[in-house]
């Protein structure tokens, strides 16, 4: 059960829907990130040493480091600040500390978010299973953090 006074637990489905919307957000703005400046590196280095485009081997990795400290960053803001990414906002949900009713304090959304990369194995599975099966619908990260997501 919530705490006294607190909405009821977000659903499965809308905590889906919010992370596909964040991470099509995110992506889009890694994607376009990692573009830039591998184009940047490519054509400085062409221009400057004559080396040609070989830098964008690397561009799959790059892109994926862009992407895991964007998503951190992005989650660890907005859920500290207000309880709420775009599509928390979107899905009505939002992450609170439950002893507060308050957004999470940022050491406890890093937590969290550090977390997603076990609760995100197989396309968010093992996360899934855990909201599932506990009584506050919590994945690992927010059992370990000690939130829990509440429609908003």
């Amino acid at each position: 059960m919530p705490p006294p006074g607190a909405p009821p637990f977000a659903g499965i489905v809308e905590r889906a829907l919010a992370i596909v919307i964040d991470s099509v957000l995110i992506g889009i703005v890694a994607f376009i990130l990692v573009f830039a400046i591998s184009f940047s590196l490519a054509l400085g280095g062409a221009l400057v040493f004559g080396l040609g485009f070989g830098i964008f081997s690397g561009f799959y990795f790059l892109l994926a480091g862009v992407f895991f400290l964007l998503t951190l960053l992005y989650f660890c803001y907005f859920e500290s600040r207000s309880g709420q990414t775009i599509g928390k906002q979107l899905m009505h949900i939002r992450v609170i500390d439950p002893s507060t009713g308050r957004s999470p304090d940022l050491t406890k959304s890093l937590l969290r978010n550090l977390l997603r990369i076990i609760d995100g194995l197989a396309f968010y599975l093992v996360g899934a299973l855990f909201v599932l099966i506990t009584d506050r619908k919590q994945r690992l990260g927010d059992m370990i953090a000690g939130t829990i997501v509440v429609q908003a």
